[in-house]
């Protein structure tokens, strides 16, 4: 740099507009994480507020901890239909599961 230059760290975001939920309050926190996070991250964001607020129906102001709390465990509560299969259990599809051998992760 140039001497008697002064420098400006400055942020240039090619991503374009951030994701829009249509609900204003939810729009706010995607446009105000939208200069903090990865673009991965927020859509990633963006996709489970989707998710949440398409289970739980009600205006954001209206959600409560327990809403939130039963909504995390209706999602970790396990799925088992005809379609759900389950590698781990040995039940029928591809075999594949990586080992860690010699410091390596291999099939």
């Amino acid at each position: 740099m140039a001497p008697g230059a002064s420098f400006m760290p400055c942020l240039i975001d090619a991503r374009g507009p951030a994701p829009s939920l249509g609900e204003p309050l939810v729009d706010e926190y995607l446009r105000f994480t939208a200069a903090r996070v990865r673009p991965n991250t927020l859509t990633a964001q963006a996709y489970d507020l989707k998710v949440f607020f398409t289970v739980v129906p009600k205006p954001p102001v209206q959600v409560t901890t327990s809403d939130v709390l039963a909504f995390i465990e209706a999602q970790r509560t396990p799925r088992r239909g005809a379609n759900v299969v389950r590698l781990a259990d040995g039940e029928v599809g591809s075999g594949w599961r990586p080992r860690r051998s010699g410091g390596a992760w291999r099939r």
